[in-house]
């Protein structure tokens, strides 16, 4: 559960440098872009400005994207096996992109100590490019899952994941004054356009877990460090951890 928060707090974070005019209320171009959010994630950059490497500080895994005209290839490195748990494990997607850029199809081979096993993917999206629906067929693992996605003025508000034995369901609030303004990922369509403020998941076993987020502009009109609070669980007591993100000029 704490790997998939940060991957959640990275997707939320990674917004572009731009400046909001207090009267105008546009955005200025681009100037800098996040290069590290502090004490876990370092990002690198190809030197057309897409995103090339997103590495974990503490060493145990790194993404490396790889593109041609028509695929993106995301691989995933982990340099210590840990668990079995998938999310622990090394990786590799390619995606089919369509002439709008945006991810049509892919496959997904996923690594461990025994073998290897592989999915399909299929995206669809809605007229204004969000992801509305993934199908996933594993005949590996001999498992179909659907996600589904709900979009309401321009943000995520729901997500629910369902396959042969579960359902999961995220349900998400932002913060209507913070803008969202880059996607890590624009092959998968839009993400929301404001920052999450909350989140409530279910983990379709009984339990789950309500996050919510402070998030604090500096001086310049950036995202410099956001607030979230983990609720008690499992015996521990809840706590309150910060994100501080570290940019650099373009």
């Amino acid at each position: 559960m704490k790997y998939s928060l940060y991957i959640l707090i990275t997707i939320m974070i990674f917004i572009s440098c731009k400046k909001e005019e207090e009267t105008t209320k546009e955005y200025k171009p681009k100037t800098c872009r996040l290069t590290q959010i502090k004490g876990r994630l370092l990002y690198e950059y190809y030197s057309n400005g897409k995103i090339s490497t997103i590495r974990y500080i503490n060493n145990c895994c790194s993404y490396d994207y790889v593109y041609t005209d028509s695929t993106i290839t995301e691989i995933k490195t982990t340099n210590n096996y840990v668990s079995p748990d998938s999310a622990f494990l090394s990786s590799k997607e390619i995606f089919k992109i369509d002439n709008d850029g945006l991810a049509r199809s892919s496959v997904y081979y996923l690594y461990d100590n025994i073998g290897d096993s592989y999915c399909t993917r299929k995206y669809y999206y809605d007229s204004n490019s969000y992801l509305v629906k993934r199908i996933t067929n594993s005949n590996a693992l001999n498992k179909i899952d659907s996600l589904g996605i709900i979009v309401i003025n321009g943000n995520i508000i729901s997500k629910y994941l369902k396959n042969n034995s579960t359902a999961i369901i995220n349900i998400y609030g932002y913060d209507a004054n913070l803008n969202k303004l880059e996607n890590i990922k624009p092959w998968l369509g839009k993400e929301s356009k404001n920052l999450i403020n909350k989140e409530n998941y279910d983990d379709g076993y009984g339990g789950g877990f309500n996050y919510t987020y402070e998030n604090f502009i500096n001086i310049d009109g950036y995202l410099g460090r956001a607030d979230y609070y983990i609720p008690p669980s499992w015996g521990l007591e809840g706590s309150m951890h910060s994100i501080y993100s570290i940019y650099e000029p373009i």
